[in-house]
């Protein structure tokens, strides 16, 4: 049961650096979009922390 749970916040954490990868690879052409896309990921990591 503990082990399940390792590979489904592994997934989860995979699946954000996958989207994250993709986003700023995408956003890297403009800046104001890399701006944004930077503002958001900070707020996001600050707002999981928080929950914590």
């Amino acid at each position: 049961m503990i082990g399940l749970n390792k590979k489904t916040t592994y997934r989860k954490k995979n699946s954000f650096m996958n989207d994250f990868t993709k986003n700023i690879a995408q956003a890297l052409f403009d800046q104001d979009k890399i701006n944004d896309l930077l503002r958001k990921q900070l707020q996001q990591a600050v707002n999981d922390l928080l929950e914590a």
